[in-house]
This record gives C-alpha cells, sequence and structure tokens, in this order.
C-alpha cells in the first residue's frame, strides 16, 4: 500500500494516503517504515502525499507513533537529501509529535544546517511546540536566537512562531526578546542561544542576565534588533515595562537611526508599546524627526506621534507643528493631518501654521492644510472656520 504513494495518479496516491491510516495491529510499523522511506522521494507530491499519509496514520493509529518518531528522527540524523529533510520536519508538526523530546532535539538540529529553507521549517516545528513543557525547555533560547539567523527567511520564521496570539503576555518570552534589545548596537553584539535561554531562567527571579555574547557584523546585528522589535510589538501589552523600556532604549542609541529599516521597526515598536503620556516614549519618537533620519522615518515619526497621543497634548502638538517646516513636502502632508486630529479649537498657534501651510508649493501640503483646518472648524473653531472659506 505504500509503494502506491508513488503512483503517477494522483488520485492514486491520495486513495492510498487514507488506506495506510486503516492499518493496525502488528503491520503498522511496517507501514510507518514504509512511508518514511517516501519521505525521501525525488517527486514533490509523493513526498508531501507520505507525510499526509503518516499524519493520517498516527492519528487513527496511537501506537504507531512510537515507530513514527524512531524512523523519522533516524532519517533526519542520517544523510539524507535536504528535500527529504524538509519533508520529514513537516511530518514532525502532527500533534502526535509536538511533545516528544526526540522531535524537539532533531529540529534543534535542523536549526544549524546550511540550507536556509530547513532552518525556516525547523523554526516552523519549534513554534508549534508548547514552551511550558520540560521536553521543550531549550525551543524558547532556540527560536530568539533564530531572530539573529542570517536569512531573511528564517527571521520572518521566526518572528512569524513567536509573534503567534497565543504568545501575547508570556513574560518570559517578552523578556528575552526584549534583551535583544537592550545589547548595545555600537558593539554589534548578539544574544546567541546560551543567553536568550539564561535570560528565560532568571526571568522569574527579577535578575538581569549576563551570558556569553557573540560577534555579528554591524548589518546581521541591525537585522536581529529589527526581527525582536517586531516580535515585541506583537507579543507584549502596551505599557509594558520591560518590553517599552527596551525598545526606548534601543531607540536612544544613534545607531539605531543609521539604518531606515531598523529605525522603522524600532519605531513601530514605540509606538505599538507605549501609553498616552509616557515621556520617554515620547522622546524616543522625537529623536527620530532630524538628521540623519531619511524623509520617510520622519513622516513616520510623526504619524506615529499622532497615533501615540491624545488630542490636545501640548507637547506633541508643538512638535508637529515644527514638522510643517520640514524639507521633504512627505513630512510636511504628514504634520498637517496629524495636527487636524490632534490641535483643539483653543490652540490658535498650531492653526497659525496651518494657515501658512496654505502657500505651500505643493499641493499635497496645501491639500493636507485644507484638510487639517476643515477638522478644526468642526471642532468649533471660527478661526480655522474663517481660513477653510478662503
Amino acid at each position: 500500500m505504500a509503494a502506491r504513494l508513488e503512483h503517477r495518479d494522483p488520485l492514486a496516491r491520495e486513495t492510498a494516503t487514507w488506506a495506510l491510516a486503516e492499518i493496525s495491529g502488528d503491520n503498522h510499523c511496517l507501514a510507518v517504515a514504509e512511508t518514511v522511506k517516501r519521505l525521501g522521494a525525488k517527486i514533490q507530491d509523493v513526498r508531501d502525499a507520505a507525510a499526509g499519509a503518516l499524519a493520517r496514520l498516527v492519528n487513527a493509529c496511537p501506537e504507531a507513533a512510537e515507530c513514527a518518531i524512531a524512523s523519522i528522527c533516524s532519517m533526519l540524523d542520517g544523510r539524507c537529501s535536504d528535500d527529504a529533510r524538509l519533508a520529514g520536519l513537516g511530518a514532525l508538526t502532527a500533534p502526535a509529535f509536538m511533545a516528544d523530546g526526540r522531535a524537539v532535539q532533531a529540529s534543534l538540529a535542523s536549526l544549524r544546517h546550511a540550507n536556509f529553507s530547513v532552518r525556516a521549517a525547523a523554526v516552523h516545528v519549534l513554534g508549534s511546540m508548547s514552551f511550558s513543557t520540560s521536553e521543550c525547555h531549550s525551543v524558547l533560547p532556540a527560536l530568539v536566537s533564530a531572530l539573529g539567523d542570517g536569512h531573511e527567511k528564517v527571521r520572518k520564521a521566526a518572528v512569524e512562531m513567536l509573534g503567534r496570539p497565543s504568545n501575547k503576555g508570556d513574560q518570559a518570552l517578552v523578556f528575552a526578546v526584549s534583551e535583544l534589545l537592550r545589547q548595545p548596537l555600537e558593539t554589534a553584539a548578539a544574544v546567541h542561544g546560551s543567553h536568550a535561554k539564561q535570560c528565560c531562567r532568571t526571568r522569574s527571579h527579577g535578575r538581569s542576565a549576563k551570558g556569553t555574547l557573540g560577534s555579528l557584523s554591524s548589518a546581521a546585528r541591525w537585522r536581529q534588533v529589527e526581527a525582536a522589535a517586531a516580535v515585541l510589538r506583537l507579543i507584549a501589552e502596551p505599557g509594558d515595562q520591560v518590553a517599552i523600556g527596551a525598545a526606548v532604549a534601543c531607540a536612544a542609541s544613534p545607531t539605531s537611526h543609521a539604518d531606515e529599516e531598523l529605525s522603522r521597526a524600532v519605531l513601530e515598536a514605540v509606538s505599538a508599546l507605549a501609553v498616552p503620556g509616557d515621556q520617554a516614549a515620547f522622546e524616543a519618537l522625537c529623536s527620530y524627526l532630524q538628521a540623519p533620519s531619511t524623509a520617510d522615518i520622519r513622516r513616520l515619526a510623526v504619524c506615529l506621534l499622532g497615533r501615540a497621543s491624545v488630542p490636545g497634548d501640548v507637547a506633541v502638538t508643538e512638535v508637529v507643528s515644527l514638522m510643517l517646516e520640514d524639507e521633504s513636502s512627505k513630512v510636511r502632508r504628514e504634520a498637517g493631518l496629524v495636527l487636524g486630529v490632534l490641535v483643539t479649537k483653543g490652540d490658535r498657534s498650531a492653526i497659525e501654521r496651518l494657515s501658512r501651510c496654505k502657500e505651500d508649493p505643493h499641493p499635497d501640503v496645501r491639500q493636507s492644510a485644507d484638510e487639517a483646518l476643515d477638522m478644526i472648524s468642526a471642532k468649533g473653531n471660527q478661526q480655522a472656520a474663517a481660513l477653510c472659506n478662503k
């Protein structure tokens, strides 16, 4: 029956997949062994059919799980092809294998593989496991370490798995990821698995962990922090002091302003984690409003200042009003739109600055000024209403 998984007819492969799930008794180990062999087939459809057959077999016949995990891990430990390794890792996502220590170890070993697709697949397997079981105590540090992988596909997989909604508010994870942002960017130092593991262990004791630092190039370190910031804004609750403290500390580093993608990630993390009135977050966002930040980053900082503030906040309104004089028209336009939301009917200074933008050489800026004055006049400001009619 397992041989029919290689049949050229897709319907025959599908039929064989379901038929294998009906096998029980003394034959299930033989069925598993033959099916695992098909994970190394040259044809993708055959490998997919074999993985599906294994999942159905162990679900229908729990006693087959022991044979299956042993066979899959034996294949992964050997010198199999990359395609077979990918298929084997895919098979390990079956619920029957999620808490098995052998599946954990095989996946951890695959994180060191030369093929980035294999590493990304291992991240997906590990990210599907529970971090709290004793068998999975090494999973969280390994996934945090994968945020510093040299390939974008692996980093994205790590962000996806660590940033799942089920991880929201996990303080051990928040602490471990925050530590990546707290490490000095200037030294290009990266927190590796041993350090992340130490972070998780010391979280409950309220101490700061000091682990072994490895060395990454500056660009690689920036990508690591970029990925960590993306995770942090997904898993930490707004106002979380550990998370916002780490994001603000990272923003305070001049190096975090040197790369546009890194700046964007840190800005978005600070904005997502800040609560209205947070002075440290306000200062962190403001630090991106001047050189060496690019026009796109300054525009984003203005936008995020608006999102993180409440209407009538005098300090924010003053800062955003000054950006109406920025050299970039896209920044001036964004400032106008944000002021339309923030300015209250009694803020004469901001309204006067907006009125001057009605003479701006760029039509987008003039339009944003008109829209902002319309919004302010709707709040009952007669000065803005008069300007709208000009």
